[in-house]
Order: C-alpha cells, then sequence, then structure tokens
C-alpha cells in the first residue's frame, strides 16, 4: 500500500514538473533564436539544482553547476574568475533568466548595470545586455 501511494504521489508531481519544463522550453527556443550563430551565453540565475535550462539551453549556459560558481566566494584568489567577470563588461553574456520575483543586481561581487529587462515569459524575467 505504501507503494502505491508513493507512486501516485510520484505521478502527482510529474504535471508540476511537465509544466515547468514547458514553460522553461518556451523560454529556451526563445533565447536560442535570438542567440543563432553568436557566441553569447545565459546565465540562468534560477534554482540551478531543480530546473531545465541547463539542459535545453546546453551549448549556451554559462555555469549550469552552481558548486563552481560557489568556489568564487573563496578568499584569496583561489579561482580565477576574471573572464566570467569580463563576460558581463563585455556583454559575452548576453542574457540572464531570473524568476520574476528573485531579480538581482549583483552576482557574487559582479553588478547587472549593463542588463535590462528584455521580456516576461511565464515566471521568468529575460534580461539583456545592453551596450
Amino acid at each position: 500500500m505504501v507503494l502505491l501511494q508513493l507512486f501516485l504521489l510520484h505521478i502527482n508531481n510529474q504535471g508540476s514538473k511537465r509544466k515547468k519544463y514547458s514553460e522553461q522550453k518556451e523560454i529556451s527556443d526563445y533565447l536560442l533564436k535570438k542567440l543563432q550563430n553568436q557566441e553569447k551565453f545565459v546565465l540562468a540565475y534560477t534554482d540551478h539544482y531543480r530546473d531545465f535550462f541547463k539542459i535545453q539551453l546546453q551549448d549556451k549556459t554559462l555555469l549550469p553547476n552552481m558548486d563552481g560558481v560557489d568556489c568564487c566566494t573563496l578568499p584569496r584568489g583561489t579561482f580565477d574568475y576574471s573572464r566570467l567577470r569580463q563576460g558581463f563588461k563585455d556583454g559575452r553574456v548576453q542574457y540572464i533568466i531570473f524568476e520574476k520575483d528573485n531579480v538581482y543586481k549583483k552576482f557574487h561581487d559582479i553588478t547587472f548595470e549593463k542588463y535590462r529587462q528584455d521580456t516576461l515569459i511565464y515566471n521568468y524575467a529575460i534580461y539583456k545586455f545592453q551596450e
């Protein structure tokens, strides 16, 4: 009986995941079309561990593994993130995806002052680099 209940719980939870997947797929398709034939990237500043952007934007996603990002906070410059910082300054990171209610102005010590809201799709705010 417990196994049946767990199975039914799992099946019921798939509906919300499918909806989230479909929404993120639509956003990914939108961005991939805009980034076609460009060496530009997307930072999905969302729930990195529970979203589908890292798969759907696999060739364009910047930092799909937040464990790597967390290393930015290590003291004494243990890792060199100058290329990442430069990407935010020069627009190589073309788009940033935020959850609509969680738009940030900074990423560790990097500010997003050159990014302006491009569009809202579902529960996501997409910001674009402005020169």
